[in-house]
């Protein structure tokens, strides 16, 4: 089977989520996000960063992390939203390499003494936690525990918080208003447009070692089109022309109908979730090599 490195001759696959930091794309917004989380380090404060599913959310946040001086900052990241009060506890002891203390008690004066410890040795904790609009009550109550660990004063810890739209909402009603006055920084991260997404596109195709333009103008519009609200009940439509488009070969609709059930099933979600541009082209990828596996067998 003809593998979709060998088609093309990409020396990496493109649009993969293991790509590095220093070779993400530079959108505006990711740029910007870092920025706010940069003055939100220094000034040790608490930041919240939103967006819909796949807007990059988690990406920004890793490149700003994987930037920082590790002999000055240890970062800890935390992607499960679905911990106890004391697991969140252990879960950062852990990162900063401290065997947590038994008891429950015992956590929240050991995480703080720690903090303590590290910060006479010039070093500070950024605490990034993903999927936060998912966090229970108990465990924002937690989160701003910690902050309030030097009463007025800068706190030991920077907070980065992690969440879909509904979270700055959720933030604002009465139990939490306390933690919700501490976020210093705010700022929602919005899709690519159109320049983008094909900007997007080639840096991404640049990486992989592909130099020519793979995709025409029209077909980079009709992904932009297609993905700023792309339901999966619409997958059917929309991933079949997107998968075959860039093989760069002719397929009648008799095969592009046939194939149809199989590949949109490689790249449907969940019916309350719509695909991003970055996420429709990662789909567009994984199915491709089904296609030319039956490509070859044709040839």
């Amino acid at each position: 089977m003809t593998s979709l490195n060998e088609f093309y001759g990409f020396q990496q696959t493109p649009f993969t989520k293991s790509v590095a930091a220093k070779d993400l794309y530079p959108s505006r917004a990711h740029r910007e996000a870092q920025g706010r989380l940069a003055f939100a380090l220094q000034d040790r404060s608490a930041a919240l960063l939103t967006g819909d599913v796949g807007t990059g959310k988690s990406t920004a946040a890793r490149a700003f992390a994987q930037s920082l001086d590790r002999n000055v900052y240890a970062v800890v990241y935390l992607p499960n939203p679905h911990l106890g009060v004391s697991a969140l506890y252990r879960e950062v002891l852990l990162a900063l390499q401290v065997e947590p203390a038994f008891g429950f008690m015992r956590l929240l004066p050991q995480l703080r003494t720690t903090l303590q410890d590290l910060a006479r040795k010039g070093r500070y904790v950024l605490l990034v936690v993903d999927e936060a609009h998912l966090l229970p009550p108990e465990l924002l109550d937690q989160l701003r525990f910690l902050l309030n660990s030097e009463m007025d004063s800068a706190s030991l810890i920077t907070l980065v918080l992690l969440g879909q739209p509904d979270l700055a909402h959720k933030l604002r009603f009465a139990p939490y208003e306390a933690l919700y006055q501490r976020i210093a920084v705010r700022f929602h991260l919005k899709p690519f447009d159109l320049e983008e997404t094909a900007g997007y596109v080639k840096h991404h195709l640049h990486i992989a070692g592909y130099q020519d333009q793979l995709f025409s103008e029209s077909f980079i519009a009709g992904v932009y089109d297609h993905t700023r609200a792309w339901p999966a009940r619409s997958t059917t439509s929309v991933a079949t022309p997107c998968c075959w488009a860039p093989l760069r070969t002719n397929v009648s609709s008799t095969t592009l109908t046939s194939n149809a059930s199989s590949l949109t099933s490689k790249v449907r979600l969940a019916d309350d979730r719509t695909l991003s541009h970055q996420e429709a082209l990662r789909g567009l990828f994984s199915v491709a090599p089904n296609l030319l596996s039956f490509n070859s067998a044709k040839g």
